[in-house]
């Protein structure tokens, strides 16, 4: 799907300084692009030091003027969303990241550091969101039968359609070795939970009330409480030692990019599980990142030099216990719908060749990749649900590059730097 500007609430303020494209009457300006670039992942001082004639800030700027087009084209169609829409929009989305904080003064405490009031933050969000569901609602008018067609062996649909799928859609077959960012300050939190587990399995407290009394994030007021959960949808290093438990276990405490975690899994059915856990926060430091990307750093080095191979070193090195397991392989990728982020930057990779450290995760964990250096699609791991989610997303994809293309021909768009 095509990638729309979201706020975040870190990152540097960029100064306007020019307008890089003009679509219809609307302008993009430099630090439209520069604000996409940090929030894709591009660190801000990286970003700073980019313009036109730079792959990554070309491509950022191409996706600001899709943007554009298919909002110019809402507006004119009478498709751009009412007011109470996007104030319901705007709510639900500040709704989503409150729940990323562990209460409401933490959730202000970031908008602060931002430089932002919770009514500045809310002002920026109409607009934004405001575009957002006008591109979508643009798109889904003019391409209503995108995704209806499923093909009775969508693997051999995707195989036919290989090339275009590189192309658009960032399929790629690819290793990583996945390396979090763990916090270091932990001894007092895991103290604390080793003590609440001895506690709880001797019998003098029981687990949902210590976790309504010392737990850090939301899931305290339902006695810790995570519902059901699968495979991908938790940390590896969680859903590694969890996975590992019959109901009424508990494990830990141990540490993730989240702080320390103390968990019983409650139930499970197939591949899905079901537990509780007790959150102590602890927050990361500049230091904590600093020691797991000079150890990324040090390892892509050994592995440039040749003194170990990939699949040797994921299998080491990786904290991935799944992909660990068959040298880092991922398998094959569609980037562009598992980490839009990455696409720029794996998308310049050649078979082969190893990437920097890249930041996955919020900045929870970093990872080396590498793009095989066999390409043959290869979509086994993949069950018949996800096969036909792909050829979905491909028609899709389809639809909106023939939508963009008959606005092109509609909607003037103006480079300044083509005079």
């Amino acid at each position: 799907m095509l990638s729309l500007m979201f706020l975040v609430l870190a990152g540097e303020p960029v100064l306007l300084d020019g307008i890089s494209a003009v679509v219809g009457t609307v302008p993009v300006l430099h630090s439209d692009v520069l604000s996409f670039l940090t929030e894709s992942g591009v660190e801000p001082a990286a970003a700073r030091g980019m313009g036109p004639g730079d792959v990554l800030y070309d491509a950022a700027l191409s996706e600001l003027v899709d943007e554009k087009l298919l909002v110019e084209a809402a507006r004119r169609s009478g498709l751009y969303p009412t007011s109470a829409e996007v104030g319901r929009s705007v709510e639900q989305f500040l709704d989503q990241r409150r729940g990323e904080f562990s209460g409401e003064a933490a959730f202000h405490q970031a908008l602060a550091a931002s430089g932002l009031t919770l009514a500045a933050y809310r002002e920026l969000l109409q607009t934004t969101l405001a575009h957002r569901m006008a591109a979508e609602n643009y798109v889904r008018t003019l391409g209503g039968s995108a995704g209806v067609f499923i093909s009775s062996d969508p693997a051999e649909y995707l195989l036919e359609n290989t090339e275009a799928l590189r192309e658009h859609m960032g399929l790629v077959n690819l290793e990583w070795i996945y390396m979090p960012v763990l916090p270091g300050a932990t001894a007092e939190a895991e103290s604390l939970l080793a003590s609440i587990r001895g506690r709880v399995e001797s019998g003098l407290a029981d687990f949902a009330s210590m976790a309504m009394e010392y737990s850090q994030d939301a899931t305290a007021r339902t006695g810790g409480d995570l519902s059901w959960f699968g495979p991908g949808d938790m940390t590896p290093a969680f859903e590694t030692r969890v996975a590992a438990l019959s109901p009424g276990e508990i494990t830990g405490p141990f540490v993730t990019p989240f702080g320390v975690h103390l968990v019983m899994l409650t139930d499970r059915s197939g591949d899905s599980l079901r537990a509780s856990h007790i959150l102590r926060l602890v927050p990361l430091e500049e230091a904590d990142r600093e020691r797991v990307e000079n150890r990324a750093v040090a390892l892509r080095d050994s592995l440039t030099a040749g003194g170990l191979s990939f699949s040797d070193a994921a299998a080491r090195y990786s904290l991935d216990p799944e992909t660990r397991r068959r040298g880092g392989s991922l398998g094959s990728v569609f980037l562009n719908a598992w980490d839009e982020s990455l696409s720029g930057p794996l998308g310049m990779l050649s078979p082969g060749e190893i990437s920097a450290p890249l930041p996955l995760e919020r900045g929870g964990a970093l990872a080396l990749f590498r793009l095989s250096e066999d390409q043959t699609p290869d979509f086994s791991g993949y069950s018949r649900e996800n096969l036909e989610s792909a050829v979905s997303s491909f028609i899709w994809q389809s639809s909106l590059r023939r939508t963009l293309d008959s606005l092109r021909a509609e909607i003037p768009v103006f480079y300044p730097g083509d005079e």
